[in-house]
């Protein structure tokens, strides 16, 4: 006779915004670090090509929370991304979201620093202050509207369908009575 394994509960709740902000900032960290040592050693720092400082983060994103649903920083957090739930009273799958929505995604969390940099630029020309006002109004855009009825969404969130959840595996509950 055989022992039964014991069954493994899984526990997904949102994700509170201080929980995304480590392992956003940990990759990427991951994507420059290369990019710099090599632009350091080859001495092309300041001519970095257009495709490595938008579509390789773009890539990065959408290839790693598209099909797994996790990058390495959010791996190290327990958090991933998956695809909001159209079921009343559920509030996510635990299903990646699919390479399209990872590019929606990505497109606009990496999208919305340059146009915010660009407006306060347009403000506030030649200010010492402009890029830490442009990061504020960064993160203002992106999560100005995330509450905890609505899953801790972004606006990158709202605009792909998805959500990033916090994912606990537990062993479960006996079922029976003492």
């Amino acid at each position: 006779m055989r022992p039964s394994k014991p069954e493994v509960k899984l526990v997904i709740e949102p994700a509170a915004l201080w929980d995304r902000f480590f392992p956003f900032f940990l990759d990427i960290l991951l994507l420059w670090l290369p990019l710099l040592a090599l632009g350091w050693f080859f001495g092309f720092m300041d001519q970095i090509p257009t495709f490595l400082v938008y579509v390789l983060p773009v890539l990065y994103f959408t290839i790693l929370e598209g099909i797994w649903g996790t990058t390495p920083g959010k791996k190290s957090s327990s958090i991933r991304v998956v695809v909001k739930s159209d079921s009343p009273g559920v509030l996510e799958r635990a299903d990646p979201p699919g390479v399209l929505r990872a590019a929606t995604r990505a497109v606009v969390v990496l999208g919305v620093l340059p146009v915010m940099a660009g407006v306060v630029g347009l403000l506030t020309i030649g200010a010492v202050w402009t890029d830490g006002l442009a990061i504020l109004l960064y993160y203002l855009a992106l999560f100005g509207m995330a509450r905890q009825q609505n899953g801790f969404a972004g606006l990158h969130d709202l605009i792909s369908g998805t959500r990033v959840v916090r994912v606990q595996t537990g062993k479960a509950e006996s079922q029976t009575a003492p």
